[in-house]
């Protein structure tokens, strides 16, 4: 099987978000993700805030 060559346009054409109306699923799944991900980097900053009032710890500042 011989491999194509390919160019900037089909690399470009390969990272298209598919269409609304046809893949909500993908949209769905993808919101929840981000939204996850988000919450996830939330609760970690409120944690260093919480450690860092409990040890008294200031940021550097020059």
């Amino acid at each position: 099987m011989e491999r194509t060559k390919m160019t900037l346009k089909d690399l470009a054409v390969s990272f298209h978000f598919p269409k609304f109306s046809t893949s909500r699923d993908f949209y769905k799944a993808f919101g929840c993700r981000v939204c996850m991900l988000l919450s996830y980097q939330m609760i970690s900053v409120y944690q260093l805030y919480i450690v860092e009032d409990y040890v008294h710890q200031t940021p550097l500042s020059k």
